[in-house]
Parts: structure tokens; C-alpha cells; sequence
């Protein structure tokens, strides 16, 4: 298997704090607020490039490890990079700021033989 930086992958990195106001917290159990697990799949589409967030994808994996409560600061760190394939591979791993892991989310973005190595 090809490691990442074979695969000429793009990183981005993006730090946000939720606090009890934060919308995704809404009705996620009002007596004890929780972040819940699909909005990580809505903040790392927001913060990939349009051309590849608009491509039609699956959800290889996805494995919620810690739950996020109100006043937390997670920090996402995505890689992206072609496959062979033609798709795109999307890495990201959610660390709160102990670097312990949150989240493990894996994304194919059906790109097209235009993006293959």
C-alpha cells in the first residue's frame, strides 16, 4: 500500500470550538448536549475544496470513539489524495486538544479517470 505523501495528498487542518450555542448541539438531547456524529460529515464537505465536495461520494467507514460535549475544541485534520481508481480519498481523523481521537471518517469521492495516478 502507498503511503500518503506517495499519493500526493493535500492537507488541511481546521480548528473549532462548540460551545452551548452552537447550532449542532439543538435538540441533541436538551438535559445533557452532545455534538452529534453527522456533523463531522457536514464540517469536513464544508471545508474540502468545491470541486471535490461536490462530487458524488460514499462513506467507506466512519467510527465515532469520544463523545463531544458543549465547551470543546476539536481540531479536524483531513488529507486528501487521488487513488489509482480515479477517485478521491478522503482521510480525516477529529482530535479534541489532548490529541486523543473523537472521530475516524473515511470519504471515496467518485472523481473520474481525470484524477487518477
Amino acid at each position: 500500500m502507498k503511503s500518503v505523501e506517495d499519493r500526493h495528498a493535500s492537507r488541511i487542518t481546521h480548528s473549532q470550538h462548540f460551545t452551548s450555542e452552537h447550532r449542532a448541539f439543538r435538540g441533541h438531547f436538551p438535559d445533557r448536549p452532545l455534538l452529534p456524529g453527522v456533523f463531522h460529515f457536514r464540517e469536513i464537505l464544508r471545508l474540502l475544496p468545491p470541486e471535490i465536495a461536490s462530487l458524488p461520494y460514499v462513506i467507506r467507514q466512519a467510527k465515532f470513539v469520544k463523545m463531544v460535549t458543549v465547551n470543546t475544541e476539536l481540531n479536524y485534520l483531513i488529507e486528501y489524495f487521488p487513488t489509482t481508481a480515479g477517485n478521491i480519498d478522503v482521510v480525516t481523523r477529529v482530535e479534541d486538544l489532548s490529541q486523543e481521537t473523537v472521530a475516524k471518517i473515511h470519504f471515496i469521492f467518485s472523481a473520474g479517470k481525470e484524477y487518477a495516478d
